[in-house]
Order: structure tokens, then sequence, then C-alpha cells
């Protein structure tokens, strides 16, 4: 188990066939160490282990983390009585960049350690399901490192988007 309480890739969760969520607990105990980091250089003094400690307890108690660093700065103020300002915002405001990072370093080696191989082509028009509507799309681009396409779809009113879906997620029509 993680210092948050969450299983880890020894408890063989991770090995499984799910695609690492930025919810999950090894995910959130690198986020905290890399913020908690970020913490103690923007305090400039104190002691780096207490900034890792505040950061992991913040992400453990926050059902939803929040990205907005003007709300992340103010509950580093309430909670852990860090004294707030536009410096200790725009670190807040690094968290999501901190998530992205960890989370697509866990699905690089997820799709590593299970040989996960995108099995459609370029050009290859696919169905997918985006906001639980069912959809068809051409691939115009895949991802091999994260296991993901790139889909051009085209709604209602003739608007070409383009989706960045899971492979798992895109099926045969």
């Amino acid at each position: 188990m993680t210092e948050l309480g969450f299983e880890t890739k020894e408890d063989g969760y991770w090995l499984g066939k799910n695609r690492p969520k930025r919810s999950d607990g090894y995910v959130l105990d690198n986020v905290a160490i890399e913020f908690g980091k970020t913490l103690y250089k923007w305090a400039g003094d104190g002691d780096e282990k207490g900034c890792i400690d505040d950061a992991k307890k913040l992400l453990k108690n926050s059902y939803v983390i929040n990205y907005d660093g003007f709300e992340l700065a103010k509950e580093l103020e309430d909670r852990f009585f860090y004294t707030g300002d536009s410096e200790l915002v725009e670190v807040c405001d690094d968290l999501i960049w901190i998530v992205r990072k960890e989370h697509t370093k866990h699905i690089i080696e997820w799709v590593r350690i299970n040989d996960i191989v995108p099995v459609f082509t370029i050009g290859t028009v696919v169905s997918f399901n985006l906001s639980k509507t069912q959809r068809m799309g051409k691939i115009s681009k895949i991802d091999l490192l994260e296991a993901t396409y790139t889909i051009e779809h085209l709604d209602a009113d003739g608007q070409l988007h383009n989706y960045i879906i899971n492979y798992e997620d895109v099926s045969a029509i």
C-alpha cells in the first residue's frame, strides 16, 4: 500500500489490464512528492520532508484534486498555515502539469509492461464512445507510447473535431 493508502504496483493492481488513472494511489504518491518539493523551493526555508508531508495530506484528504491555483493556495493557507501570495498561486497552478507528467509516465510503463499495440491503422474508420454517445470517425494519428488514437469526427453541424481516444475505447465498425 502507498502512504496515501492505495494499492501499489507491488500489490498487483498496477500490472493489470486497467489503464492507470490520475487518481490512482501510486500516481498521487509521486505527485505529492514532486508537488511537495516544489512547495519547499517556493518556501525557501523549513524542511523538504514537511512540505512533502503537507502535499500528501492535501492530496489524501481531497476527494477531487482542485487544479485552481488560487483555491489550492487558500487550502494550503487554511489547513497547513502557509502564507499565501501570488507566487504560491503560481506554484499551485503547476499541480495539473505535475499530475499530467506522473500520470503519463505510468501510462507509458503500463503500455510497455502489457505489450499493448493499437490494432487499427491510420485512415481506418472506427467507432468510439464520447460523453456516453457512440460516434464514428477516422483515425488520423496513433500514439504508440500512450496507446491512443487521434480520431477525426465530423459532427452534425459539419464541424471537424479531433479527439484523443484510448485504444481500449475504440472498436471496429
